[in-house]
């Protein structure tokens, strides 16, 4: 076989989501995640991050790792995408403890970690009409007898039963306040997406974390968030073990037998 002409690139870089760790529990302690290791770390600080970004009016800016901060942590099996935050805010302000997933704000509209995911091969269902994207909110809500944090104003309650929801509606959800900020957790069911998740298989997916103060506009610091469009958002690899992705495709050309044709292979490899 005469090779006529040869391209290599390099892929961009893609994140791996393994599996979770025996029996996840979603009660908003985070018990079962290594949150110190994550590698979604969303600080303001941190400018030279290509993938951290801010989303402001110019007159309400972000004021530091302690005004609105996180970690962001996923998992996946073969029934759930897992998803984890703990976040630093200063002021909190939120959706009622027993809200429903279609009940209450806006995700944006409340301190929340919002999710923007697609998949690589096929799209997933929409959980809501606004976005061209699964867009999931896990919302902060003030728990215990004496929370830190506020009701967010009735004016600002979107609802609409059948049409938006912040969580897909079999989706598991729990939230509990830390001294400078809030935890949140959920589970979200692979079947709500419909989606059916295979070992080697990719999702674009970002993250956003709105932080709503009394009396001022909201501001927002996404990660992964910058692109125009779902396929400009970080790659993630389902993947079983974390020393190997462990795929390699072929495609080629279906072209006559005495044309020229062409071969692409893609090989995944952490190094």
């Amino acid at each position: 076989v005469a090779v006529q002409a040869a391209e290599f690139v390099k892929t961009p870089r893609q994140y791996l989501l393994l599996p979770a760790k025996g029996a996840m529990v979603i009660d908003g302690k985070l018990d079962e995640w290594d949150m110190a290791n994550a590698p979604i770390m969303i600080n303001p600080a941190d400018t030279n991050n290509p993938l951290l970004k801010h989303f402001v009016d110019p007159s309400n800016p972000i004021k530091g790792a302690a005004d609105i901060s996180g970690r962001v942590a996923v998992a996946w099996d073969a029934t759930y995408f897992y998803v984890a935050g703990q976040v630093t805010d200063d002021h909190l302000c939120g959706a009622k403890p027993d809200s429903l997933g279609n009940e209450g704000p806006a995700p944006w509209g409340c301190d929340s970690v919002m999710i923007n995911m697609n998949s690589y091969r096929t799209p997933m269902i929409r959980n809501n009409p606004f976005s061209t994207d699964v867009t999931l909110g896990l919302r902060y809500a003030p728990m215990g007898p004496k929370p830190r944090g506020s009701l967010l104003p009735d004016v600002h309650v979107l609802n609409a039963t059948d049409m938006f929801w912040k969580i897909t509606r079999n989706s598991k959800w729990a939230v509990t306040e830390t001294p400078d900020g809030y935890r949140v957790e959920a589970a979200i069911p692979w079947s709500d997406l419909g989606y059916t998740p295979r070992t080697g298989e990719r999702l674009f997916i970002a993250f956003m974390l709105p932080d709503v103060d009394p009396s001022q506009p909201l501001k927002q610091i996404g990660w992964g968030m910058g692109g125009s469009s779902m396929k400009d958002y970080p790659v993630f690899r389902l993947s079983e073990r974390a020393d190997v992705l462990g795929l390699i495709s072929v495609s080629a050309d279906e072209v006559a037998t005495d044309a020229s044709w062409t071969l692409r292979a893609e090989v995944d490899a952490l190094a």
